[in-house]
């Protein structure tokens, strides 16, 4: 699977209230490893 849909739901977060993790201007791959941990890919998918 794509990291494509955990990267979606961090820009979804980024556009809240509170933002997403950021490093050097892009969206941080720490915080994407970390929304893999929180979400399987299905449940990725429906988010």
């Amino acid at each position: 699977m794509s990291d494509q849909v955990y990267v979606q739901i961090a820009k979804n977060i980024d556009e809240g209230l509170h933002t997403a993790p950021k490093a050097g201007g892009q969206l941080s791959k720490t915080f994407i490893a970390f929304l893999k941990i929180v979400y399987t890919p299905e449940e990725a998918e429906m988010v």
